[in-house]
């Protein structure tokens, strides 16, 4: 889709790029989770996220812990850290949720994955904010 057609009708692209976390579908999942990085990637879409950080963390951290595809997960971590990047009054409420979210991670049986968590966990280790 053209990025001008997603620009003007940004809200309800990002609600559909929400609806796809609440599929039992691992792959619409999958599909959501890098729509989302897209939407992160681009400066006039991103702040359409931004409403939704508390669900989208929430999410990816599910999506990264518990995924049955690995390139999911990872995937999903690398979204985690891009969100990092919203404004801190966003992140901060929420860091701890992927402080605590993301240990379990840390043992996945893959390498990518576990590298990926810490990484993210680095990441919003160093925000500001009251732990």
């Amino acid at each position: 889709m053209p990025s001008g057609v997603v620009s003007e009708n940004c809200e309800e692209c990002c609600d559909a790029v929400i609806s796809c976390f609440a599929s039992e579908d691992e792959r619409v999942k999958g599909e959501g989770i890098n729509a989302l990085g897209i939407f992160i990637a681009n400066e006039r879409l991103m702040p359409c996220l931004h409403k939704h950080t508390e669900f989208l963390v929430e999410s990816l951290v599910d999506a990264a812990k518990s995924n049955e595809v690995p390139l999911v997960r990872a995937r999903a971590l690398q979204v985690l850290f891009s969100v990092s990047s919203f404004p801190t009054g966003l992140t901060v409420p929420v860091r701890l949720r992927v402080l605590k979210g993301l240990r379990g991670v840390l043992d996945d049986n893959k390498r990518a994955v576990r590298q990926a968590a810490v990484k993210v966990i680095n990441r919003w280790h160093v925000l500001e904010g009251d732990l």
